[in-house]
């Protein structure tokens, strides 16, 4: 039974569904988006940071020496990355880190959070030879002392859709006509969706994150002393939902269901409110090219040299590497996605 007939059932069964159960249930139930492939990288639906250039990785690597050296250097400290993917960000942090700080590197222990049984069979090979606990939830780690990575994890967590209609907000949901999906208005069931959708104009749809939000509690009840990096699509806008399918924005967000990313760009602003909620301290929010400059992003990109020209072969590959470099500084793209840098127990020096 595909993910869509699935989703049929439930809805003759018990009626529209949120877009949030929708969303879960085409994303990550078995014959779900997530659970069939691994969509990053050049063969997938989408790029990140991590699959882009290793420099993202390595780079990342100075700021796991610096949470290691807040915690007083101590002999063990975790670094654990949320959303692991295809395991190129851990790789690539856990490569500079061995080469530029042993001591650090000695005293690292490695998870890998996924829920994607398609990524964990790709993060098997990436991570070879790195000694790595794979884990489905932060929980299932126990309490968390080190840094805690989150790239472009959160706005891929389920998320209610919201509109105003008559001077009144109202949920949509998923129904069926037919045996088409279709946006159906509902009363608001979660009283939290009224207080951060925010201001709706007439005919506006809005994602309202409230998983996003919840996760800031998780991480704090996991996070026992450390440092958390969160990075994800900003928006200045409403978010409204996001789909991509090999590379280019996908079709409706009820249309190729199983088979097309789903995502929301987020409000920072309310990200940082719930994470001080919850009890993290924010340390800093910037850009992700500001993040990036701050731990030696260009003493990196320097490294890529240029092998003279008797082997233009060699040039062209030099050429792309530095250019896929530049793209995640890119003011125009990915350079410009949002940080939160947040804590517990511990502060940066």
């Amino acid at each position: 039974m595909t993910v869509a007939e699935r989703l049929r059932e439930r809805i003759r069964r018990e009626g529209p569904l949120t877009f949030a159960e929708f969303m879960r249930v085409a994303l990550y139930e078995p014959e779900g988006y997530y659970a069939r492939r691994s969509p990053q990288g050049f063969g997938g639906d989408y790029l990140t940071a991590p699959e882009t250039t290793p420099l993202f990785g390595a780079t990342l690597s100075r700021l796991a020496s610096a949470v290691w050296a807040g915690l007083g250097k101590p002999d063990d400290f975790e670094v654990v990355d949320v959303g692991a993917g295809t395991g190129a960000l851990l790789r690539d942090l856990v490569e500079a880190l061995r080469a530029e700080d042993r001591d650090a590197a000695a005293a690292a222990r490695y998870a890998a959070i996924e829920v994607s049984p398609a990524a964990d069979r790709l993060q098997a090979k990436t991570l070879a030879g790195i000694p790595v606990v794979r884990a489905r939830s932060l929980q299932a780690l126990g309490p968390i002392n080190g840094l805690v990575i989150a790239n472009e994890l959160l706005d891929a967590l389920p998320f209610h859709l919201v509109t105003r209609k008559a001077r009144r907000l109202r949920e949509l949901r998923v129904g069926l006509s037919k045996d088409a999906f279709g946006f159906v208005e509902a009363d608001l069931e979660d009283p939290r969706l009224k207080q951060e959708a925010g201001t709706v104009a007439a005919g506006e749809r809005v994602a309202v994150p409230l998983a996003a939000y919840d996760w800031f509690a998780t991480l704090a009840a996991s996070l026992e002393r450390g440092v958390a990096l969160v990075i994800d699509y900003p928006t200045s806008i409403r978010a409204d939902v996001r789909t991509y399918f090999r590379h280019t924005a996908g079709a409706g967000p009820l249309e190729r269901v199983g088979e097309q990313d789903l995502s929301a760009a987020l409000d920072f602003e309310r990200l940082a409110q719930h994470a001080t909620r919850a009890g993290l301290e924010v340390l800093d929010r910037r850009s992700q090219a500001e993040l990036l400059a701050d731990f030696g992003f260009e003493e990196r990109l320097a490294t890529i040299a240029d092998p003279g020209a008797r082997d233009p072969l060699g040039q062209m590959r030099a050429a792309s590497a530095r250019n896929a470099a530049r793209s995640i500084v890119d003011p125009q793209g990915m350079g410009a996605f949002s940080v939160l840098l947040l804590a517990k127990g511990l502060r940066l020096s």
